[in-house]
């Protein structure tokens, strides 16, 4: 398994979700969680967003109720996502990139 991008420039592709923890936010007032997701390129790199921007209504399958989110979040489905590689990680033979600035890529359709 290799890594996927270089440090500090833009990668894009589809990419599938396939895990979502919540992780204590203890920097920014106002907001008490950020959100992890793990993604799987289609090479099969390993990319690790976490975020709490605009960007994570789009992982949501179900609308958040009341003050707390609780929302079920699309294991599985695949996106058209843009980043920037923050770093590589390496752990053992575990290889991850460490992505920021997610972007969701539309597939927008030019008419003739």
């Amino acid at each position: 398994m290799e890594f996927i991008g270089t440090e500090g420039k833009k990668i894009s592709g589809k990419f599938t979700l396939v895990y979502v923890k919540e992780v204590p936010n203890g920097f920014n007032y106002g907001r008490t969680h950020l959100w992890r997701f793990n993604f799987v390129a289609e090479g099969g790199e390993k990319v690790m967003l976490t975020t709490n921007a605009k960007v994570v209504d789009n992982f949501i399958t179900q609308e958040a109720y009341g003050l707390y989110r609780e929302a079920a979040f699309a294991i599985g489905k695949t996106f058209n996502l843009e980043f920037i590689v923050k770093k590589h990680l390496q752990y053992g033979n575990f290889k991850t990139t460490i992505v920021k600035n997610a972007k969701l890529i539309e597939n927008i359709r030019e008419v003739a």
